[in-house]
């Protein structure tokens, strides 16, 4: 008799086992299918979404910098500053080459500090702006070769002497 009383339970227990996993099966497909939603992981394994891939090309601004000794020192514009806020030093490298002169002056002393900040020991002569430009191949180690850049063009430069504001007229 002791076995027939263990065996309803032991039902129950396999008929709630079996629920816990139809659960998770029907979780799985519908909340899987939302990246935003999923919340373990964005396995693509579950999710209908592509993952990113880099477009055909990548493109930095770089400083190249001469300084008074006449030696060059290459910055890219997360090197000065962290590279989730690159985009602000690369508007404020367009706004110092930008027609306005107040502005441009402004957005070239705050350039040289910045460049300043990373390289303390130099005294800053000229600077060149640059675009630079790699082919993305992302099956390959590593994805861009830095060492062969597809295009430089060079965007504009600036000497450290024309960083003087002029009093503006009344």
């Amino acid at each position: 008799m002791a076995a027939d009383d263990a065996g309803p339970s032991a039902r129950w227990a396999v008929r709630r086992a079996k629920f816990a996993i139809a659960a998770l099966v029907v979780a799985l497909a519908v909340i899987g299918r939302h990246v935003e939603a999923w919340p373990v992981a964005n396995w693509p394994v579950y999710s209908l979404k592509r993952p990113a891939v880099p477009g055909p090309t990548a493109s930095v601004v770089e400083l190249r910098v001469e300084d008074t000794a006449g030696r060059w020192h290459v910055l890219q514009s997360f090197d000065l500053f962290a590279i989730d806020r690159a985009k602000v030093v690369e508007h404020v490298i367009e706004a110092s080459l930008a027609s306005d002169p107040v502005s441009r002056a402004m957005n070239r002393r705050y350039l040289l500090q910045l460049v300043g900040q990373e390289l303390p020991s130099i005294d800053v002569r000229r600077v060149d702006v640059w675009q630079v430009s790699w082919h993305v191949r992302p099956r390959s180690v590593p994805p861009l070769e830095h060492s062969k850049p597809f295009r430089e063009q060079r965007i504009g430069s600036f000497s450290a002497s024309d960083t003087g504001l002029k009093a503006a007229a009344p």
